[in-house]
């Protein structure tokens, strides 16, 4: 199989028969944590060890892992090869990361992620591992092509980024020399639950959200106009997990990052959004060694990983920030609303929809042309047999393709119920529902929502709902404030 400009790449499991042993460097980190939750779900792996120095990682990020956590350091050679010894495949995560750390202390880069690589190479060659390891995009510099496609030279502006491209450079050799399988991943700008904020070297995206959930100003660098390509932590996790149970190989980097390009100015707007508020900017001085602009080619990726979906930015931005609202010590109430969740929308409930036939219509008859589908949504004198006092449904042609039923509370109303049949166009119904019942009703309208149905958060967000807060089940709280409007018609 042949990538493009000629890159190998193969999908094996060739040598080893499943189940297998998997360790993961840096594994209590960010990134690694939430691969090892990942990869302990998925059937097929035996054993999960997290090889960890914990001087960025936390061994909290791991709780109710099933992982055996060995605290050290991988620039101690004689515990990575004892690790690495009793494992099959090696995902390879711990660095020093930071470009401004880097900075500050240039040598201290070099040797974890340089000469700290070195010692998980030769351990995974004596051992016969099979290894994933994670370079960054950084080291493209600032070429000024864009996207940023794995043949274009690289121009490293930082230590950080030099000692990246020693990582990946040495992965690649070793591959080459050894015939070892390995795969390097480009990381661009993955943000999501478990990034640490509230310290000098933070990433933007925790630094936003942390700043706004404090009523602070969002430190932005430089003119707020540099791009960058945000990838969701678990986008990001699905693709290393299914290269690793795969032993995905390439001959050259691969770009971990799907072709997104947002400003930092428009990632204060998107979080603004979120937060359902203006989130102010304090403006500081630019940072030496920052990037100017930052987008993958994912053409390669996605040949390698057909069938992976991103999530959306506006998306992973409300897990996150429902996961900051979670946290102990958050400035946001964790809340446990009653009832029964929404229904997501990919599990239509049709076999409702004909239970509202027969049933007396009356208040108004609103027309609306959502998605180029006529339809109409009738408000319901009685409430669904067994159902609460609020319901809504959405007809066509006199046929009901859609329903709605929600509840009074003393703070405003709760969706308990939002099903749309498959065979019509579900967002726009949908939203329309939701519309409908802001118009109908006083005080704020409430929905939860689980953090991975993307299609209902993705409606939620576009309907105008913002995220206030989590369940103590880690579902996503949005609300809706009072926005009154009259009806379209009686």
């Amino acid at each position: 199989m042949t990538g493009p400009v000629g890159s190998t790449v193969h999908s094996a499991s060739a040598g080893k028969a499943w189940p297998v042993k998997i360790v993961v460097t840096g594994g209590a980190g960010f990134i690694g944590a939430n691969l090892c939750a990942e990869l302990a779900t998925r059937p097929g792996v035996e054993r999960l060890t997290v090889l960890d120095d914990l001087s960025t990682g936390d061994e909290g990020n791991l709780s109710g892992v099933d992982v055996e956590l060995i605290r050290s350091s991988i620039l101690d050679a004689g515990v990575v090869h004892r690790v690495v010894g009793a494992a099959d495949a090696v995902v390879h995560l711990a660095a020093r990361p930071s470009v401004p750390r880097s900075v500050a202390d240039p040598m201290a880069s070099h040797h974890v992620n340089a000469t700290g690589t070195m010692h998980v190479l030769e351990a995974c060659r004596e051992h016969g591992a099979y290894l994933v390891a994670a370079s960054s995009s950084s080291v493209y510099g600032d070429a000024p092509a864009l996207p940023k496609h794995e043949e274009l030279p690289t121009r490293p502006r930082s230590p950080y980024a030099a000692s990246k491209l020693a990582t990946e450079a040495y992965v690649l050799a070793y591959g080459a020399t050894y015939r070892m399988p390995v795969l390097a991943f480009r990381f661009f700008n993955v943000y999501g639950e478990l990034q640490p904020a509230g310290h000098a070297y933070a990433a933007v995206v925790p630094t936003f959200i942390d700043a706004a959930l404090r009523g602070l100003p969002l430190p932005v660098y430089g003119d707020g106009r540099q791009t960058r390509d945000f990838t969701y932590v678990g986008s990001v996790v699905e693709v290393l997990a299914d290269a690793v149970l795969r032993r995905v190989e390439c001959d050259r980097p691969v770009n971990l990052a799907f072709g997104s390009r947002t400003s930092i100015v428009d990632l204060a707007g998107e979080l603004s959004v979120v937060f359902g508020r203006t989130l102010d900017i304090a403006w500081q001085s630019e940072r030496a060694g920052d990037v100017r602009d930052s987008q993958a080619a994912d053409g390669l990726l996605r040949e390698l990983f057909p069938d992976v979906s991103p999530v959306p930015l506006a998306v992973g931005l409300v897990r996150t920030v429902a996961w900051f609202h979670g946290r102990p010590g958050s400035a946001v109430t964790v809340v446990s609303p009653t009832g029964p969740d929404v229904v997501p929308l990919g599990e239509m409930a049709s076999e409702l929809l004909p239970a509202l036939a027969g049933v007396e219509l009356r208040a108004f008859r609103a027309t609306a042309d959502y998605d180029d589908e006529p339809w109409q949504i009738e408000n319901f004198v009685r409430p669904l047999p067994g159902k609460t006092e609020l319901s809504l449904v959405a007809m066509v042609a006199g046929a009901p393709v859609g329903f709605l039923v929600a509840s009074r509370r003393p703070e405003g109303v709760h969706v308990h119920r939002l099903a749309v049949d498959p065979g019509h166009r579900r967002e726009g119904i949908a939203a329309g529902l939701l519309t409908r019942l802001v118009a109908e009703t006083d005080g704020t309208v409430t929905v939860v929502c689980h953090p991975d149905n993307t299609p209902a958060l993705d409606l939620y967000l576009r309907a105008g709902f913002r995220t206030v807060g989590a369940t103590e089940a880690g579902k996503v709280l949005l609300a809706m404030p009072q926005r009154r409007a009259e009806p379209a018609g009686v």
